[in-house]
């Protein structure tokens, strides 16, 4: 029957089905009670006019993103209980779930998931919003509130009435600005419900940071806390999104921390395992599909170490698996032959990930520095282990801040140094926290790496290797002369390099020089050759210029020295370096003099070592003759000029009885030659149970250059005569009236006190 007859044939009619009531039926269905509801769909234009400007692409079970991303049964299974134990507890604190990784690591997939899992056991879903960047209509904030509005309507009881309301009152409101879009779409058709619901819905939006603008994002995100804090209603939303710098630091602020839980997706969750389940479920489903091509190969197939290999490279990315998944089991291809092709170098399989290609291309267009990015990216191909943000200012010669600042949409691809984030993953890795591999930026995913080398799949991001060594040697070798000569010159940018730039630099920049191409490499040799001091036009000896100086000469020696002593063994394996080791270890001139120079191959750089030691003595002498500060020093430590490791400052204060005011003080005027800093490695013998100690060391060139009568001349430190005078000094201390049962001491007595500098020497001053 048409639908003219099939009302005609009701009209003034009243009838019952299913215990619903259909009554004053004519023209239209007008009034119809279901399950106690009334609905009255002769006035519902506001909701038909809200139907119309939503994103209906942008729900969880829209034809358009069909096959969705979803989590294999067996995988994330931890995750999503959590997950699911938060929206099945009514009474939990949390208001927001903020579910946060790196790109490629599945948050997609759980969120689809957890959406399919509540709408097939009637858990709680009332709306879903997956956003999607460079998609009209899921890349746009204005279609967000509305179209949570209306799944709102279908899916909560009782609240169709009063968002058909809102909108018939303003068919505009869909055009209005965010705040009013969730006011009255939203917020206050829930607060007319009567009663309200007896659990709270859950809204799940996907993706947030492919929304188009930065600042929209973050003012949804505060939008959302801030009517949950207001408003009072009784409503959940589960967020998932990249860690980009701008929505985490929304997250810290008081209004979202404090009814946001985080789940971070991150090796917490043992993804690799999951990667592993993924992987070779899928693989026996290929093979299942493919028996007769695939019945002549070993088994398993494939073999347990291709598995391995596959697990590595994806770096907890089940983007990386699913990619390689497909590309195997395409159709019309032999599986055994496409994962072949999976494990060549490229380029052969340059489009083999366009998926994860795209996807890291979108990531880096929403950046404005692109030709600064690049060099970034340069560096970290080529650093031998992980450094901070400020290494990579000080090394392309920016402003302080630059470096993060250019990276800030980046997070989803670059690990940021994290306090917290770090001592869960040294505690993971067993790793002790003197250790920097996790101090510095990192890529989260290995295969971003192999997107950068290969210019068929990065294109305007391409990094040539060669190149990169090349930039990083001249800029590292232009920051060391800069910086040398400001005493003279004045310091080039708004700050000194910080220390762990000097130490990356005479530990490895050697290593880059010879990794360069040879023309450029004769152009470093060249400048280094026609660099001249001019101590006479420098700054008195007090200016911080010099605090400058002395570290980049120090550092410009010590890696000209690693470049003449080097016998190849630090061009294999990774580095682990302590939290000391890079900035405070030198190779002397005294290493240099231990050589057969006529073995060595480069000459010309030997010559430059020998050039640069001497002007380094230059640089002492000059400034010993205009100040007496590290002169004095050494008269009130002796033993300190020519003591070869580090030692606590509480143990100075012990042995030549100075208080610790003085000894810091005294410190801080010859900072150009002093290290200090807090170590770890010396927890047991610290007063304070797993604490860091205070240490100092003296720099080693300048104490080969005092313990050298040739070199040093009037400034000659005998080491004999003075450790034998830290010796004399630190039996007084022992035999000091009442030392034993000093405070302090009888803190550190279980633990080890200075006798290490009193057994160095104890032999001499007994004869």
């Amino acid at each position: 029957m048409t639908r003219r007859g099939l009302v005609g044939a009701f009209q003034g009619d009243q009838v019952r089905i299913d215990r619903s009531t259909f009554n004053e039926v004519h023209g239209h269905l007008n009034h119809y009670h279901i399950k106690g509801d009334l609905h009255n769909h002769e006035n519902e234009h506001g909701l038909y006019a809200l139907s119309n400007v939503i994103s209906a692409g942008a729900l969880h079970d829209a034809i358009e993103r069909c096959p969705p991303p979803k989590c294999h049964p067996e995988t994330r299974k931890e995750v999503r209980r959590i997950i699911m134990s938060w929206i099945e507890d009514p009474d939990s604190l949390a208001d927001i779930i903020w579910i946060h990784g790196p790109a490629g690591v599945g948050k997609s997939a759980i969120a689809q998931s957890i959406a399919e899992w509540c709408r097939s056991s009637n858990k709680h879903l009332a709306a879903s919003f997956f956003f999607l960047r460079g998609k009209p209509g899921r890349d746009e904030c204005r279609y967000l509130f509305p179209t949570i509005a209306y799944q709102l309507a279908l899916h909560v009881p009782g609240l169709r009435e009063h968002v058909n309301r809102a909108m018939s009152a303003d068919a505009t409101l869909p055009s209005k600005d965010l705040e009013t879009q969730l006011r009255k779409l939203i917020i206050e058709p829930l607060q007319k419900l009567s009663p309200p619901p007896q659990h709270p819905p859950c809204v799940i939006i996907d993706g947030i940071d492919e929304c188009q603008i930065y600042e929209t994002q973050k003012r949804i995100l505060t939008l959302i806390a801030d009517v949950l804090v207001t408003s009072k209603i009784s409503l959940r939303f589960l967020i998932a999104s990249r860690p980009e710098a701008h929505i985490r630091e929304t997250f810290e602020t008081s209004v979202l921390a404090q009814r946001t839980r985080r789940i971070v997706l991150d090796g917490t969750f043992q993804p690799d395992r999951d990667i592993r389940t993924y992987l070779i479920d899928g693989f026996v489903e290929i093979e299942e599909r493919n028996q007769e091509l695939m019945a002549h190969l070993p088994k398993p197939w494939p073999p347990k170490n291709i598995i391995d290999e596959l697990v590595a490279k994806s770096s907890g990315q089940f983007i990386y698996a699913a990619t390689v998944l497909k590309f195997v089991g395409a159709d019309l291809h032999i599986p055994n032959t496409q994962l072949e092709t999976v494990l060549q170098s490229p380029p052969a399989r340059s489009t083999l990930f366009s998926n994860l290609d795209k996807l890291y291309s979108q990531i880096l267009l929403t950046c404005p520095y692109r030709e600064t990015l690049v060099r970034i990216f340069a560096i970290m191909l080529v650093l031998h282990c992980p450094q901070p943000p400020e290494v990579y200012d000080d090394i392309l010669g920016v402003d302080g801040g630059h470096v993060r600042h250019t990276l800030r949409g980046m997070h989803s691809l670059i690990k940021f140094p994290n306090d917290f984030e770090d001592e869960e993953e040294r505690t993971l890795f067993n790793q002790r926290q003197e250790y920097d591999q996790t101090c510095g930026l990192r890529f989260h995913h290995a295969s971003f790496g192999d997107f950068l080398v290969d210019r068929s799949r990065s294109g305007q991001f391409f990094v040539d290797l060669i190149e990169a060594h090349t930039q990083l040697t001249k800029c590292g070798f232009q920051l060391l002369t800069d910086c040398i000569a400001c005493p003279w010159r004045g310091l080039k940018g708004s700050h000194a390099p910080c220390p762990e730039t000097w130490g990356y630099l005479k530990n490895h920049l050697h290593i880059h020089l010879s990794k360069c191409r040879e023309s450029d490499r004769q152009s470093v040799i060249q400048a280094l050759e026609e660099f001249k001091e001019d101590l006479l036009e420098s700054m008195p000896a007090e200016d911080n210029s010099w605090n400058v100086a002395f570290p980049a000469l120090h550092s410009l020696v010590t890696t000209l020295a690693n470049t003449v002593t080097d016998d190849g063994d630090t061009l294999s394996g990774k580095f682990l370096h302590s939290e000391h080791s890079h900035w405070t270890q030198e190779v002397t001139f005294q290493s240099v003099l231990l050589l057969n120079r006529n073995a060595v191959k480069d000459q010309e750089v030997l010559e430059l070592c020998l050039k640069y030691c001497k002007t380094l003595d230059d640089f002492y002498t000059f400034f010993f003759s205009k100040s007496d500060d590290m002169v004095r020093l050494l008269a009130y430590f002796p033993g300190f000029a020519v003591w070869k490791d580090r030692i606590p400052v509480d143990w100075l204060e012990d042995i030549f009885g100075a208080g610790r005011d003085v000894i810091l003080a005294d410190i801080q005027k010859n900072v150009r030659f002093i290290y200090r800093w807090e170590s770890l490695f010396w927890i047991p013998f610290s007063p304070v149970p797993r604490s860091a100690l205070d240490v100092v060391s003296l720099n080693a060139h300048i104490s080969g250059f005092l313990s050298d009568r040739g070199r040093s001349g009037v400034y000659y430190q005998d080491p004999e005569v003075k450790q034998i005078g830290a010796c004399r000094d630190l039996i007084k201390t022992i035999f000091r009236p009442g030392w034993l049962q000093a405070e302090k001491f009888i803190q550190r007595l279980p633990r080890r006190p200075p006798y290490d500098w009193f057994n160095r020497g104890l032999g001499s001053y007994c004869v």
